[in-house]
This record gives C-alpha cells, sequence and structure tokens, in this order.
C-alpha cells in the first residue's frame, strides 16, 4: 500500500508487538490441506507457551471458528487449548469467521457475531476488538453492527486512500451516525512480520515499515503486527524485543495484545482526520464482486431462505409442533456463514474451495426447504407430505414480507392424469386469473406413518396465476378445482394446448410488452426502449449487452486498453406470453466472440400490473477470460443510491485511475473501481425520476461514464493469481450453462424506498406448496409494518431461548415513527442491542407496537 506523506509529528517512543496469524481458512488449499497448517500453527504454540512462561498472548486474528477446525484432529488437547484461551494467552473472537463485507447480507454478517460471541464466551472470553484486517472493503453500517455488539472500535486495513487518513487512529461513522474509534493498519496486519531474533537477518522490511508506521502515528504508540498469512508463532520473542530496541533507540516495546494496543491510544483517535459511510475502493481486488457467480447466486439465496422463510415459518410453527429442532436451523446458517471468509465468498480461490463452498451451500439450502415444507403444513393443521394427488387441493402461500401484496405466481402443481383445466380461488371464494403453462408426466409421493412413500404417476401441471392482497407475513390459501369448460379460454403457444381461467390474449404487437405502468419496446439485440407512463420518463436503448476480454484474474478485472467491446448480434424476437397475467417475448441472439457464435437467449416479461420489466439471459458458455455486462445509457444526474446491508448508499461514477503494461506488451487497466451492490442500484435521472436496476444474485455494477452505468453478469477467468496459477481453478471460468437475472423499474428520486421495496419483492417472491387435504386450522395473522420505509431482516429466536427477536431497518434519511401489528401470539416487547441485550420496554396495545427508527437505524426487538 503507497501510502502519502503525513504532517510531520514527534518521533513514537512506545510499541506493541502483537504476534498473531492471519488464518485463510480455505484458499488455494482446501479447509481439509489447511487444517494440516493449523494443527501444526497450534501445537506449536501450545508448545511455545508451555516453555515461555512469560509469553503474552498470541492473536488467532479476529476468529473463532479455527478452534473448531483445530480440535475436529486434535480432540485430546481440548483441555489444554481451553486453559490457554480461558487465560487469555491465545486470543479469539469477535467474530466466527472473517467474513467479506460487500458480499454477505447484513443478517449474515450479525449472525457471525453471534456465533463467534457464543464460542468465544465458551473459551472464557469476551471479546472486545472489532478486528476486520483483510476484507476487501468495509460497508458503512458496520460502525452500527460493532455498536450493538458493544464494540466502541475497528481495526482494519483496506478501503480507505491514503488522501483519506493523516493519522493511522482516528474516528468513523457509519451510515446511521454511529462512530467507532478507528485504527488504520497503515502497512496491513503484516506490518512486522518475519522477524526472527537474527534481526540483522530480516529487519529491511521492518525498517521501511517504521518509517511509513512513524509517518501515520497520531498517538506516539506504534502497532508493530508480527505475523501473515498462515503464520507460525514466534519463540523468544523477549529476545527479539530486546533486538528492536536497541535497533531503534528510544522506542521502548512491548508484548501485547491488540486490546492493550487500545487502551494505551484511548484519547488519541479525535485528533485525526475522521472517516464516514463505505470504504469500498480497493484496488485490484474489486474483480471479486463478479467472479464464480453461480456461487454468489447460491449465497444470496440460502441468505434469503433462511432470513425471510425457514427460519420465521419455523418459529411460528414451533408454536404448534416441535417438527422443526432449532440446532437444525443454526446449523443451516453456520453452513452459510463459513461460505463468507474473504477468500471464500469472493471466489479467488481454488477449484476444491469452490466445489466445498457449493456443497456447503446445496445443503443449507436442503434443510430450509424440508423447513418451509415441515412448517406451512403445520401451520394449517396439516401432516407433511399427506393425501394422494386429486382436485380439489389447495396451495399454500406465505408472503415473507410484512405489508400486503399482489404476485404473479408459478408453481408446479402435481396432478391426476385427465385432470383438465383448473379454476383458482382465494379464501372469500373469488376467482384468481391463472394460466396452465406446460404439462409433463412425473411422479407424486405421499408419506405415510408406518410404510416407505409411495409414488404414484401424475401430470406435473406447471400454472401461472394472480395472488392477491396476501396477508403479511403469513400463510394463505387458495383452492384449485377443476374447472367447468364453459369458463375456459383455449390458446396454443405452438407445443402443447393450454388452458386459462378468466384470461383473453391481448394481441399486442410481437416486440411490446405494455401494463398500466410501463411500456417496452424489445428490439432483436436484447436491448429495448422503456417509458413510465405514469411519470412520463422515456428511456432509449437499455439493456445492451456487452462481451469484453479479461486479462485479470479471480481477484481482478484487467481489460487491454487498445481491445475493442464486442455486442451481442441481432436475431429474433417471438412472443411467448400476451395475457393479462404476463406479458412476455423472447429474443434469439448471438454472441460472436473468440471464433466461435454462442446463441443467447433473452426472456423479457412483465408481470400483470407489476412496475418492473424481468429480464433473463441464458446462454452455454463456451468461451473464456471475459466479462459479460448490460449497459444502461440513461441521462443520469451523477448520483446513486445501492442497496447494501442495512444501508441504502451514496455513489458517484467511478472512473478507471490507473494504467499498466502487462508482461504481454499490452497496457492494461489495473483499477476498475467496480462497485458493490445487493438488491438494486438506483440511477437519478433528468425529471426527478431514478432508474433502479434490481437483480437476483449479482452484486456488482460499474459506472465509468456517468451517463452509462453497467450491471456485470459474468467475469469468466481461470487463475486465482500468477503466484498461485500451480492451484487448478478453471472452474472460474465457468462453462456451461449459465443464467442471469434481473429486473428494471421507475421510481422518484425522492422516494428510494419504494424501489427498494419493488426489490425486496423480486428477491423474495411468496412461497407456494401444494397440499393435499383440507386445512385444519385458519392461518394466523403475521406481522405488518405500517412505514413504507421499514424493511424487515430477521425473525428468529433469541439467542437465550426465552424470547422471539423481530429484526428491520429504516431505510431513510429522516426519523421514521410507525406501528408494527403483530401476531396474537404476542403481547410484551423490548428493545435490544444486535446482540440482543435488552435496552428498555416497549408499550404494545391491542397487538400494535408503536416506535420510532432514526436515519438507517437498525432496531431489534424482543417479543414475548
Amino acid at each position: 500500500m503507497n501510502e502519502s506523506p503525513a504532517p510531520q509529528r514527534p518521533s513514537p517512543t512506545r510499541a506493541v508487538l502483537v504476534t498473531h496469524t492471519h488464518w485463510d481458512r480455505e484458499w488455494y488449499l482446501s479447509v481439509e490441506e489447511t487444517r494440516f497448517r493449523l494443527v501444526e500453527l497450534i501445537d506449536r504454540l501450545l508448545a511455545v507457551l508451555e516453555a515461555e512462561p512469560d509469553y503474552h498472548s498470541f492473536w488467532l486474528d479476529g476468529q473463532t471458528i479455527p478452534i473448531e477446525d483445530y480440535l475436529v484432529a486434535r480432540p485430546e488437547r481440548a483441555q489444554a487449548l481451553q486453559q490457554r484461551l480461558r487465560q487469555n494467552k491465545i486470543r479469539v473472537g469477535p467474530w466466527y469467521v472473517l467474513a467479506d463485507e460487500l458480499l454477505v447480507s447484513g443478517e449474515a454478517c450479525i449472525r457471525n457475531l453471534l456465533f463467534g460471541r457464543q464460542l468465544a464466551r465458551a473459551c472464557g472470553q469476551t471479546p472486545t476488538v472489532g478486528y476486520a484486517p483483510d476484507d476487501f472493503g468495509h460497508i458503512d453500517q458496520l460502525p452500527q453492527i460493532l455498536r450493538g455488539f458493544g464494540l466502541d472500535n475497528a481495526v482494519f486495513w483496506r478501503g480507505y486512500s491514503p488522501d483519506q487518513i493523516d493519522v493511522a487512529e482516528t474516528l468513523w461513522s457509519g451510515r446511521d451516525g454511529s462512530s467507532v474509534k478507528a485504527v488504520c493498519l497503515v502497512g496491513g496486519y503484516s506490518n512486522a512480520r518475519g522477524i526472527t531474533a537474527d534481526l540483522d537477518a530480516t529487519a529491511d522490511r521492518l525498517d521501511a515499515q517504521m518509517e511509513n508506521l512513524k509517518r501515520y502515528c497520531g498517538s506516539g504508540v506504534l502497532l508493530l503486527m508480527n505475523g501473515i498469512d498462515h503464520a507460525l508463532p514466534l519463540a523468544g520473542v523477549a529476545e527479539v524485543i530486546r533486538k528492536i530496541e536497541a535497533r531503534y533507540p528510544g522506542l521502548s516495546v512491548r508484548h501485547g495484545s491488540v486490546e492493550d494496543y487500545l487502551e494505551l491510544i484511548a484519547d488519541a483517535h479525535a485528533k485525526g482526520r475522521p472517516l464516514s459511510g463505505e470504504l469500498f475502493q480497493v484496488a485490484a481486488l474489486d474483480g471479486c464482486l463478479s467472479n464464480r457467480p453461480d456461487q454468489k447466486r447460491l449465497n444470496r439465496l440460502l441468505e434469503n431462505r433462511l432470513a425471510h422463510y425457514a427460519e420465521p415459518l419455523a418459529l411460528l410453527a414451533g408454536r404448534i409442533t416441535e417438527a422443526i429442532p432449532p440446532s437444525l436451523i443454526e446449523r443451516a446458517w453456520k453452513l452459510l456463514v463459513k461460505c463468507h471468509p474473504h477468500d471464500t465468498i469472493c471466489g479467488c480461490h481454488a477449484d476444491p474451495v469452490a466445489r466445498d463452498m457449493v456443497a456447503r451451500l446445496e445443503r443449507g439450502l436442503e434443510i430450509a426447504a424440508e423447513t418451509e415444507a415441515r412448517a406451512i403444513p403445520a401451520l394449517l393443521g396439516c401432516r407433511h407430505g399427506a393425501g394422494p394427488a386429486a382436485l380439489p387441493c389447495q396451495i399454500a402461500l406465505f408472503n415473507p414480507l410484512p405489508w400486503p401484496r399482489d404476485e404473479i405466481i408459478e408453481l408446479d402443481l402435481p396432478l391426476p392424469p385427465h385432470s383438465g383445466d383448473l379454476r383458482l380461488s382465494d379464501a372469500a371464494g373469488q376467482l384468481l386469473p391463472s394460466r396452465i403453462l406446460k404439462v409433463r408426466p412425473g411422479y407424486h409421493s405421499e408419506f405415510h406413518d408406518f410404510k416407505i412413500p409411495t409414488r404414484t404417476p401424475c401430470n406435473v401441471t406447471r400454472v401461472r396465476f394472480e395472488a392477491r392482497r396476501l396477508a403479511p407475513m403469513a400463510v394463505s390459501v387458495i383452492t384449485v378445482t377443476a374447472a367447468p369448460r364453459a369458463v375456459m379460454n383455449i390458446m396454443d403457444t405452438g407445443s402443447k394446448t393450454e388452458g386459462a381461467t378468466g384470461l383473453a390474449t391481448l394481441a399486442s404487437p410481437t416486440n411490446i410488452l405494455e401494463n398500466a405502468r410501463l411500456r417496452a419496446t424489445v428490439h432483436a439485440d436484447g436491448s429495448l426502449d422503456l417509458l413510465d407512463k405514469r411519470s412520463g420518463t422515456f428511456l432509449p436503448g437499455l439493456n445492451q449487452l456487452r462481451f469484453e476480454a479479461d486479462r485479470g484474474d479471480l481477484y481482478r478485472f484487467a481489460p487491454s486498453l487498445e481491445g475493442e467491446v464486442t455486442a451481442i448480434a441481432s436475431g429474433d424476437v417471438t412472443r411467448t406470453d400476451d395475457t393479462a397475467l404476463c406479458q412476455a417475448v423472447r429474443v434469439r441472439a448471438t454472441l460472436n466472440v473468440q471464433g466461435q457464435s454462442i446463441p443467447v437467449r433473452i426472456a423479457i416479461a412483465l408481470p400483470g400490473d407489476k412496475g418492473r420489466l424481468e429480464i433473463t439471459v441464458d446462454f452455454e458458455n463456451t468461451a473464456r477470460d471475459f466479462r459479460l455486462q448490460a449497459a444502461f445509457p440513461v441521462p443520469a444526474a451523477g448520483t446513486a443510491l445501492a442497496h447494501t446491508p442495512f444501508s441504502l448508499s451514496p455513489r458517484r461514477p467511478a472512473p478507471p485511475l490507473e494504467t499498466a503494461l502487462c508482461d504481454r506488451g499490452e497496457r492494461l487497466r489495473i483499477n476498475t473501481v467496480s462497485q458493490p451492490m445487493h438488491y438494486m442500484a438506483a440511477f437519478d435521472l433528468a425529471g426527478g425520476q431514478s432508474l433502479a436496476l434490481l437483480n437476483r444474485g449479482l452484486y456488482e455494477y460499474t459506472w465509468e461514464n456517468p451517463h452509462q452505468p453497467c450491471l456485470t453478469l459474468m467475469r469468466a477467468v481461470g487463475k486465482i493469481t500468477t503466484e498461485l496459477a500451480g492451484h487448478e481453478a478453471g472452474s472460474g471460468q465457468c462453462p456451461g450453462p449459465r443464467s442471469f437475472a434481473y429486473a428494471l423499474a421507475v421510481c422518484p428520486t425522492e422516494a428510494p424506498h419504494l424501489a427498494l421495496r419493488e426489490a425486496f419483492e423480486y428477491n423474495l417472491p411468496p412461497a407456494a406448496h401444494p397440499l393435499f387435504g383440507p386445512p385444519a386450522r385458519t392461518p394466523e395473522e403475521g406481522f405488518e409494518f405500517l412505514n413504507p420505509h421499514w424493511m424487515p431482516a430477521a425473525f428468529k429466536r433469541s439467542e437465550d431461548g426465552t424470547a422471539h427477536v423481530l429484526r428491520f431497518w429504516n431505510a431513510s434519511e429522516g426519523d421514521q415513527e410507525g406501528v408494527i401489528r403483530l401476531p396474537p401470539a404476542y403481547s410484551q416487547a423490548r428493545l435490544a442491542r444486535l446482540d440482543e441485550t435488552p435496552i428498555r420496554p416497549l408499550t404494545v396495545r391491542d397487538r400494535a407496537l408503536s416506535l420510532s427508527a432514526k436515519p438507517f437505524e437498525i432496531v431489534t426487538v424482543l417479543l414475548a
């Protein structure tokens, strides 16, 4: 890291030498391969602590999972390890794993700290350091999250530029105004690595680092971090310190901990130039936002299924049945969080790590899916998997969002052969518009108490219908019966005759999609012109697919500056749906690149009366070393908001800053400044409107040209770095079928919460489950937020098991008062910190909880 000079100040007189390791659980080696190094590390550490009674402590990188990983291999050493942990000779926490902040959800970040605190307490420790040494950037809500766990400091590297700080010890304030004492690890977490008692042979790097550390030291105390990735513990520290003090006269050095250092500089932070907001601009690492896209999509899917479906449903059903043990939900969360270390979720790893990560995510999804399949019938008094496929039947719908909504839903419904067409009605008996999309032969499994499941032939019927006024955070029931021929409208799609109830063909032009809110004209290359009818905003030429060569690696995107961008070659537009339920077209185009023609399918749909246009891009990837983006030329105002964990983060265009010559003679761009997002980014337009780019499992956009933000669909590269090229990473080229889903919406610039609600609805569709056998219970009411700025985060069991936890955040720059309608089971509420420490009681009257949330505040409520 190249630091700019800071103002001259008196030379530091004290230093704390922290012996540590930076522990990458998996990276160029798998967890199992790395475990051997971990065993060697802790075995040696225990021996050093035994041989050197005055050895102060060893910092195990701010995480607790190395303890679990070590004891898998050395269970016989649990007592010896526990003794050293309770003596604080080995220090752990506050995290379970050192996660990347930009690519994981806010709720996953909180669970990471909860798991870390749980394990640290079991080791007899209460962590006090907000350590984040190797994240590839920092979110603007980390100060509030740390404060919510009683941590008043953040010790970190990266994300800030040298001209943002004048001293290493400063203050950092987050999106909500929360502030923590910040320590910028000038020179990184390894500024004193590799030194030994033979200091003359190992001090060249330390000499250079000392000058840099002194320039940025505002407290008079230096933090010397003696360790690096997978470093083994330094023995003979007392002799090393004597050599350091002899080499640097006037400097008093002590062997200590990060906590010791923070105590010594407790009053120094207010003197430095403060930091605020996001710290995400990290050159040569921002390519991690879009590599290995399938892993990132699975991660988003599991985060959503756990936080918004499986866990809330298991909690609600727990009042009726004990069929879903809480430990299974915790297991799924841990499988997820184990995928969040920066070298894992960031995709900059070897292929065995990729396989392990996908396996963990898929196991977590299996737990989530089975939880939903059991909890929803339990809430309705039904048995999971009961009953033969027959008509009439029911469809149970769970709306995970705390506001009522209308939604177009598709699901596979197992039905008897020759069941004909269908009639769907809601609980009030109102007929719902529906359409059979496809019928294929299949099997239905019925579960029994005393024999294995029976499989009977059935028609698997793909049905689309409109569900209206779905109850907030609750289950609704749709009844399915055979439809009389009199209400049928037969349509032929070319493959199979299909039926539609209460629908008529709109006879729209082939390439025009239109409802009461939007009108889209689709072109043969997949681009489109969009008109928002409410505001009159017209945006031509959106969704231009762009392909460009990538000479980088799994960490960084590096296009040749002489290279050209390849556009998609035009093909044909085919109408695939034309009813009030959905209007859709399919574009078949071609990508002519690297001497081959790759067919690309672009499906564009306008569901019902929704205000979003949904796009899916599919192709069979046979190309290598490229980046694929969708460009959106707009009359941009130069400002934007991006959804990030618990935040809408303000953004501006970020053109590339640096170029370099690579070893092949090509001029490459080495700082692309990709910008992170989660559910959406909304770009301000002239005229008081914004174009929102919603997505499912995409995390990157670039905004080099102020008038053309680009949504990155994927990067395909096949090496970790040149230095690690011996470790196979070929699956990073992402061969085979690829699919990407995103959507467009136009919203008022002054009401970004409306675009965010649209993004939540796009990411969190209602869960639909067929039921065979009438429900024995009436669905209970769920939670309803009566303030549109409040966004849900979690509904979970408290860590001590005595209450239920409801968490949300205020997506507004102003204070927001509102009411939460509670389910009948709850009559008491307490405000709490993020770590679930109670703060004060709240008043509940007639199931209404009234409270106020500060700008971008994360609110945690304990319910009983």
